[in-house]
């Protein structure tokens, strides 16, 4: 299995936004062959959050991905600082 985690900045006043945008757009657009689970953690206070999403393979987790962006937060909707894929070694509860 195959993790992908993009790190988001938003203005913290618009952290709502930025969950509903995630679950109607980003978590819609990822659901397809290959998706396994999301996730998405979020930093409210400082506006920070971590979207977190399992494939079956590493073509899955690197399609469409979006890279980091330098445009600034707006709306709501978050910039990605930074996306990285990892195979998951180990998986524990």
């Amino acid at each position: 299995m195959w993790v992908r985690i993009d790190e988001l900045s938003f203005p913290a006043e618009h952290a709502q936004d930025v969950i509903d945008h995630v679950r109607n757009h980003a978590v819609v657009r990822h659901n397809g062959a290959g998706l396994v689970g999301f996730r998405l953690l979020v930093d409210r206070e400082n506006g920070h959050a971590l979207d977190v999403s399992y494939w079956d393979d590493a073509a899955g987790a690197r399609a469409d991905q979006r890279g980091p962006m330098t445009a600034s937060a707006t709306d709501g909707e978050p910039t990605v600082l930074r996306t990285d894929v990892y195979e998951l070694a180990i998986d524990s509860v």
